[in-house]
């Protein structure tokens, strides 16, 4: 499972230190809801053919985009 943390926390859990379950424990809560937002990308990150890199990675698609092919 991936660990979504907060910007404030980035920092600290980039320390090279950190290496023991206790250190490390506290950085394992659940990430509000709220804070989150999903939305479609585009398939072509899913090819091989296709090296979509950076911020090109994350732009939303609109449903109608989306909806162009069955799969």
């Amino acid at each position: 499972m991936p660990v979504i943390l907060p910007s404030e926390k980035y920092e600290a859990w980039l320390d090279s230190k950190l290496n023991t379950k206790e250190q490390i424990s506290p950085f394992f809560q659940i990430y509000p809801s709220d804070f989150m937002h999903a939305y479609p990308v585009s398939k072509l990150l899913l090819s091989p053919k296709k090296k979509l890199e950076g911020e090109e990675c994350l732009k939303e698609i609109s449903l109608e985009e989306k909806r162009d092919t069955l799969f």
